[in-house]
């Protein structure tokens, strides 16, 4: 069976005392949507308030440049359609999705070393991405 690896993504701006984005459910491949759900956990333990529907900007997979495993354009979210072959392939999948995510509502790159939105990608010894004081003023200063 050949999966669509687009899903859509979009920020609805913010409601209740959160921001919020709208993600569309990919239904497959496997690898892609686990790194979806876990990245919309990360964010919600954040007060991103991440809300799986129909409708946004494209995310999906791509073959992208030696060295990037994710990008967010004017396009739309992808991840490395390589990454399933990373020996850490959950965790860089997850903290990649939850990078690209924070492009998309707004955020920029830290210019420290590891923070969630750092321009390289540091994978902690632990199951969840580096948040830093410096992404949570990025997000604050961008939030309701």
């Amino acid at each position: 069976m050949k999966y669509s690896l687009l899903l859509a993504l979009f920020v609805s701006g913010c409601a209740g005392g959160h921001i919020t984005q709208h993600i569309q459910d990919p239904g497959g491949p496997d690898w892609l949507e686990d790194a979806l759900y876990d990245a919309s956990e990360f964010w919600e333990q954040h007060d991103v308030d991440v809300f799986i529907g129909d409708d946004g900007i494209e995310v999906g997979s791509r073959d992208l440049d030696e060295g990037d495993f994710g990008v967010c354009t004017y396009e739309g979210v992808f991840l490395d359609e390589a990454i399933p072959t990373n020996k850490y392939a959950v965790q860089v999948a997850k903290c990649v999705m939850a990078h690209e995510i924070g492009h998309s509502i707004g955020l920029g790159h830290t210019d420290k070393g590891e923070h969630l939105m750092s321009p390289i990608l540091y994978l902690p010894s632990g199951d969840d991405c580096y948040w830093s004081k410096e992404d949570q003023a990025e997000l604050d200063a961008i939030g309701p």
